[in-house]
């Protein structure tokens, strides 16, 4: 199957760490024509391993603690900002995560944290829904094991050992926040078992051309 490579499109790919979310993106872009926009994740890396030790080594000292997680809410702020940005300069798109993906991370970083965090977590909850509605597809990876076996090292060299507990959590706050009458046409989620990586970029391009049914992609 061919599909056209011109025309509007914009898909986002969410899923857990090691789930063959950026194998599939690469996959699909080259069938579909579409640029990708790459996971960028280093500074938040950064800044949640810095503001982990901070809290760590220094409970004592709440400025320290205090700084720690303002840092860590800039850096979150500006991936918010540099992928809005990034979705809007390409007609035709895939974007490993997006917003939807952050805010899962930020509820998880920021559950016991109040004042402006707060009104932060209202402005990336509305961030997320403005792309929703924006977007043409989201494609939510499943919870089962990646088509690369376990141990083996994904594009970016990090080795697929996904944490079972953590998968579960974040695939289901993921769910949650997306999965609404809203969005149902436009989520695909992939059918039960494990699937190679050609089956599930087949299986997303017969979506997006429009013959596999709502009721067969969402459930």
């Amino acid at each position: 199957m061919v599909m056209p490579q011109s025309g509007n499109l914009k898909i986002a790919v969410s899923g857990y760490l090691g789930s063959g979310k950026t194998t599939l993106c690469r996959e699909l872009a080259t069938r579909l024509g579409l640029h990708m926009i790459e996971e960028d994740l280093v500074d938040l890396t950064v800044a949640g391993e810095v503001c982990q030790r901070t809290m760590r080594d220094h409970a004592d000292k709440k400025p320290a603690i205090i700084g720690a997680k303002e840092e860590l809410a800039r850096v979150y702020d500006a991936w918010s900002t540099q992928r809005s940005q990034a979705l809007r300069n390409h007609d035709r798109v895939i974007a490993d995560r997006w917003h939807a993906d952050l805010l899962v991370w930020w509820l998880q970083d920021f559950k016991t944290v109040f004042g402006p965090i707060e009104r932060a977590t209202t402005r990336l909850f509305r961030e997320m829904n403005t792309w929703a509605a924006q977007l043409d597809h989201i494609i939510l990876t499943p919870f089962q094991k990646p088509f690369a076996a376990l141990g083996e090292a994904n594009s970016a060299g990090m080795a697929r050992y996904p944490n079972q507990t953590d998968h579960l959590l974040f695939q289901s706050l993921l769910r949650g926040l997306v999965v609404t009458p809203a969005n149902s046409r436009k989520i695909i989620l992939f059918p039960p078992g494990e699937m190679t990586l050609r089956q599930r970029a087949d299986f997303v391009e017969r979506t997006v051309s429009g013959q596999v049914s709502r009721l067969q992609r969402v459930n």
